[in-house]
């Protein structure tokens, strides 16, 4: 296994987002056009008695393709704790989320998804980061220097004020099989890092090569809410133009089909507003 180290970081991350193909491996049903609106149905086969597995791919999807809402009833089966899962994140019900994940990982007690879920929505949602941290920390104990378990591990510290502390951990991510998505967040999360150590040169970099690779990518999700980040970052750090780009973004994110995105950008704004607010009264206190 092959641990990051700070030197070698954004190489190691862009070198695998560069060779690695984006695959979505819990999206295996087959789609078959409904011929009207050019709208789109699950195959039948999928819903007519449904695995517990395919019943969570069905309302992962059903928010992002703009299928409608999941019969209820079928979420009633056993072992239905991931479909409950993405219901409630579909929904944005954020506690909801974290509280489903935890029958989610005790169903799939050595995946790592159901605590990726959860941390990312207990730090960036609710605005509990200690709880994030712990969640992600839970996870790497059956999944060891999981890349993206340790980015919502060093997400969380950053956002408990101790961004050198969250650098360092970063270094245990093992970059062997890193995904596409994986690197874009330890880029992302690289960047904010260096922006609250003060070292905006070095943050901007890292922002900047975490855009252009979801860009690359196609992942518009992680292009908007890196981007909202980083200019969050910049006006928090003086920049003032960054709130044109956090207006730009902003208006991207606002009607996003994941609803993850919108929620994030509602939340950025008030920091945003804030620091604009308090440059404001600053240079009227000093003219």
């Amino acid at each position: 296994m092959h641990r990051l180290d700070s030197s070698s970081l954004h190489t190691a991350i862009l070198s695998r987002c560069t060779r690695a193909s984006l695959r979505a491996p819990w999206l295996r049903w087959r789609w078959s056009t409904a011929g009207i609106n050019g709208r789109f149905a699950c195959s039948r086969s999928v819903l007519e008695d449904p695995t517990d597995n395919a019943l969570a791919q069905v309302v992962w999807a059903s928010s992002r393709l703009r299928i409608g809402q999941v019969n209820a009833d079928l979420l009633t089966i056993p072992y239905a704790s991931e479909a409950l899962t993405f219901d409630a994140f579909n929904k944005g019900k954020w506690n909801a989320v974290v509280v489903a994940a935890d029958g989610w990982s005790r169903d799939e007690s050595f995946s790592a998804r159901p605590r990726l879920l959860a941390s990312s929505v207990a730090t960036s949602l609710l605005d509990q980061a200690s709880l994030g941290e712990k969640i992600a920390r839970e996870g790497l104990t059956t999944n060891p220097g999981h890349a993206g378990l340790v980015n919502n591990v060093a997400f969380a510290l950053i956002e408990q004020g101790e961004p050198k502390q969250a650098l360092s951990f970063l270094e245990r991510a093992v970059t062997a099989g890193i995904t596409p998505v994986q690197g874009i967040c330890l880029l992302a999360t690289t960047g904010l890092a260096h922006y609250r150590l003060g070292m905006k040169i070095e943050g901007r970099e890292y922002y900047e090569k975490a855009i252009k690779a979801a860009k690359n990518h196609r992942q518009d999700q992680l292009e908007i809410v890196a981007a909202l980040y980083f200019a969050r970052e910049r006006v928090i750090s003086g920049d003032i133009e960054g709130g044109k780009q956090f207006g730009r973004s902003y208006e991207r994110a606002k009607n996003h089909p994941s609803p993850n995105v919108p929620a994030i950008a509602e939340r950025l704004k008030k920091d945003v507003e804030d620091a604009l607010n308090k440059a404001k009264v600053l240079k009227q206190a000093s003219s």
